[in-house]
């Protein structure tokens, strides 16, 4: 809605200590940051959301346009590099 500086603000200590916790709250912020462009933090909470085991390659490579914006970004395409092999040996 136009008020990126206010939303980005109101991310305070205990929210991003909350959202390192789970995948989908570190998502929700990655998300964030990408509709801002901002690829920095975008990039650095989807790394969160990898590491505590997000691993839809489809999801990310086909489905987030705020993603595709990233896609010569070095550390995108490492993380998606990674996210495509534990998605390709995932056994439920």
């Amino acid at each position: 809605m136009g008020e990126a500086n206010a939303a980005i603000a109101a991310l305070s200590p205990e929210v991003e200590a909350a959202a390192r916790t789970t995948d989908m709250f570190s998502r929700f912020l990655a998300h964030g940051y990408g509709w801002l462009g901002r690829a920095d933090e975008s990039l650095s909470w989807l790394r969160v959301a990898v590491d505590r085991g997000f691993i839809n390659y489809p999801f990310l490579a086909e489905h987030h346009p705020e993603f595709k914006k990233f896609a010569s970004h070095p550390e995108f395409v490492r993380l998606l590099e990674e996210v495509r092999v534990r998605w390709q040996s995932f056994k439920p």
